[in-house]
């Protein structure tokens, strides 16, 4: 009969090519055979695998959606395999000033960026727009999912072993890596919009910048005060939602600015102020929740 499938993870995360990571993915696939619908063991071992097989890991990514459509994130991930293979993520918003001025010697700051971004609508291939697509599409299906969570396996222990388990199932490290792909993944939609203004597409881009903005609501929680516990990964995905929205609305409103109507743009920033507005509570409400977790633990 196999381990429980959570603790075989640990050495998995921490030395994917040791001979304990190996058997331990090999006990976990056991596992599975038992709990073939369980989310959190696929998650658990597309964490593991994505070191050591990545077309494995994509397969066992896509089997933890499948398994849990209430959950977004594993849906968002995918989203992200796919918009980090585009050329996409070669944008203005993602190209360091010096970058700029050494690719296009003469120009301004404003000048570089919107010739870099001509250049970025022009240079695209079909694969790049497919995948694009694909993320998207993804990102949608990650959307209507009502929560968005980090999956994770607690096999049944005795009480007293409860918080030695959750601690050796938390490996804050690899979770800030994987919720802050996403934020990069929003970076690279900042190209996506912005090519889609230069050409003229402005319902693709506000779709693009829509679907950003409701990522980031959903790692948000909607703005609800999510409860949690100590060590708990929300506060992480929540911090990092916040920003993914804030890029969401401001890639938009550039864009639409640019490249299309300023005037929608102006209505889009209005939206984007009253979105700020309610952002500063939700962090204060936040922060004294991180504030009075941390003293319930002292």
């Amino acid at each position: 009969m196999p381990l429980p499938a959570g603790c075989l993870l640990t050495n998995s995360s921490i030395n994917p090519t040791d001979e304990q990571s190996k058997e331990g993915i090999a006990d976990l696939r056991k596992s599975l055979a038992m709990q073939p619908r369980n989310s959190a063991l696929w998650f658990r071992l597309y964490m593991a695998e994505r070191y050591t097989d990545k077309e494995q890991a994509l397969i066992d990514l896509k089997q933890a959606a499948q398994a849990e459509q209430d959950n977004a994130l594993p849906n968002y991930l995918l989203a992200h395999i796919d918009f980090e293979q585009t050329a996409f993520r070669n944008n203005a918003a993602n190209t360091s000033s010096d970058d700029l001025h050494a690719k296009y010697p003469g120009l301004s700051d404003a000048d570089a960026k919107q010739r870099l971004n001509h250049d970025l609508a022009n240079s695209l291939a079909v694969s790049d727009k497919k995948l694009a697509e694909s993320g998207l599409l993804s990102t949608e299906e990650g959307n209507e999912a009502p929560t968005c969570y980090v999956p994770t396996y607690r096999p049944p222990v005795p009480g007293w072993l409860s918080e030695a388990w959750s601690y050796i199932y938390e490996d804050s490290e690899e979770l800030f890596i994987m919720v802050s792909n996403l934020r990069e993944m929003a970076r690279d939609l900042t190209g996506y919009m912005t090519v889609a203004a230069i050409n003229g597409d402005m319902p693709e881009t506000l779709r693009a910048g829509h679907d950003t903005i409701t990522m980031g609501m959903k790692m948000m929680g909607n703005w609800s005060m999510q409860e949690k516990g100590h060590g708990d990964s929300t506060f992480i995905t929540e911090l990092v939602g916040a920003a993914i929205e804030s890029i969401g609305y401001r890639s938009m409103i550039e864009s639409v600015k640019d490249y299309g109507d300023p005037a929608m743009a102006q209505m889009l920033q209005s939206e984007f102020d009253n979105y700020r507005t309610q952002e500063s509570a939700w962090q204060n409400l936040l922060r004294d929740q991180l504030k009075e977790l941390t003293y319930a633990n002292y």
